[in-house]
């Protein structure tokens, strides 16, 4: 059970740290080169306009 709460909470807390990225027009991609992805990270980019 501890191990579900856990989890729980720590997906709230991820879903809330994404979606200030996601409302600021971040979208979701891989890691940047020659970066190690541990797999437990999610990566943002933005497009910037010149």
């Amino acid at each position: 059970m501890p191990v579900s709460v856990a989890t729980g909470i720590f997906n709230a807390i991820c879903r809330a740290a994404v979606r200030p990225c996601q409302n600021h027009g971040f979208t979701e991609c891989g890691a940047a080169p020659n970066y190690p992805d541990p797999g437990c990270f999610r990566f943002f980019e933005k497009k910037l306009s010149a």
